[in-house]
């Protein structure tokens, strides 16, 4: 069997969680993966993995892609199913194709500036979703959607879930990983991919209307990629009353990730993508309390088990940090809840459910 995966060179939130699931496969079955996308002229192998990474500038160039190199690489590949990561797929190929979407087409619907991909992928949702084999989505609200859009498709819910490594840790635990990246102290955790300067200075604005309110130690950490134009940005943090109570944290392996959350006072996240609903599921199995911006998504995810705020807003962010830090009960109760809810969401479950659907649609 050989299967080919197409996705952008850089990925991240629903995305990465389906390619990881794919790759965690392929390694547990012992199938040969192919990062080259090249077809092999000597050698063969009972099963094969091929990575497309996609090099698109524009609209032009994604639609060349797709109607023309792409067709032309499955047929030398040979491949017997191909999965599209970011929302798109080719009407020429002949293969069995499966199509991941990863927003909202409702909710989403203008509220930010959608990726080269996905304008592209909006734009002929009716189109790709008549042509695949299988549409998978992140969430059942999302899922009806689709089936409004197109009656006849063929559309599996994959929900995204908690590696196994994220578990709850025991006190003397959480006080080894304290020391080592927040000096001892408690700490909120933020694991995200910072889009803007903004973004960040939002969560320094409420966390210091936390350190007004509670003269404590909580130091607030900060882990994943900058990616914004950092110009003025040492002078800008450097001028930051709180700058020794913040942890920036460069970007984690998945263990340290791991302890990280387990260890956390509570978890922030405000994610922008109706589909990054993983880091909930990590935190919520790693019993630690959540803080997340009221999306329907995640409220699908979460239910009972979070802290929700309307807005990004720095002053209802650090109201409920406070509230968070001074309601021990309640942060007792959305971690029991969290606990519970992840029993429906298994990783080894949901990635035999990606592997059936694949074995199905060829």
């Amino acid at each position: 069997m050989r299967i080919a995966v197409t996705r952008q060179k850089n990925i991240s939130g629903y995305q990465q969680y389906l390619f990881d699931l794919l790759m965690g496969m392929a390694a547990s079955e012992g199938w040969h993966i192919n990062n080259s996308g090249q077809p092999y002229l000597t050698e063969t192998f009972e099963n094969t993995l091929d990575i497309i990474v996609i090099r698109a500038g524009g609209q032009f160039q994604l639609k060349w892609f797709y109607e023309m190199q792409l067709p032309a690489m499955l047929k030398k590949l040979k491949t017997d199913a191909v999965i599209h990561l970011d929302g798109c797929l080719s009407v020429r190929a002949k293969q069995p194709q499966l199509l991941a979407v990863d927003y909202d087409p409702e909710t989403e619907k203008g509220s930010h500036n959608p990726s080269l991909p996905q304008a592209y992928s909006r734009k002929k949702l009716s189109s790709f979703t008549s042509h695949a084999a299988a549409v998978i989505s992140f969430s059942e609200k999302v899922a009806n959607e689709l089936r409004q859009l197109q009656p006849a498709a063929n559309v599996t819910t994959i929900c995204p879930a908690a590696e196994d490594r994220f578990l709850s840790l025991e006190w003397e635990q959480k006080e080894e990983v304290r020391v080592r990246f927040t000096d001892g102290n408690e700490f909120f955790l933020v694991c995200a991919d910072f889009t803007s300067q903004e973004m960040v200075l939002n969560l320094l604005k409420a966390f210091s209307i936390f350190k007004k309110w509670q003269q404590s130690n909580m130091k607030l950490a900060l882990t994943g990629r900058l990616l914004f134009d950092q110009k003025n940005w040492p002078e800008k943090f450097g001028a930051y009353k709180f700058r020794d109570e913040v942890k920036l944290i460069p970007e984690a392996s998945l263990e340290e990730l791991a302890e990280l959350t387990a260890s956390a006072y509570a978890f922030i996240h405000l994610g922008q993508e109706e589909s990054d609903t993983q880091p909930l599921l990590r935190a919520m199995r790693a019993a630690t309390g959540i803080i997340t911006i009221e999306k329907s998504s995640y409220k699908e995810t979460c239910g009972d088990a979070a802290l929700y705020i309307s807005s990004t807003e720095p002053l209802q962010l650090g109201e409920n940090l406070v509230r968070i830090y001074k309601n021990e009960q309640m942060r007792n109760l959305l971690i029991r809840n969290g606990l519970q809810r992840t029993e429906s969401f298994n990783y080894q479950q949901i990635q035999q459910q990606l592997r059936n659907l694949i074995i199905a649609a060829i």
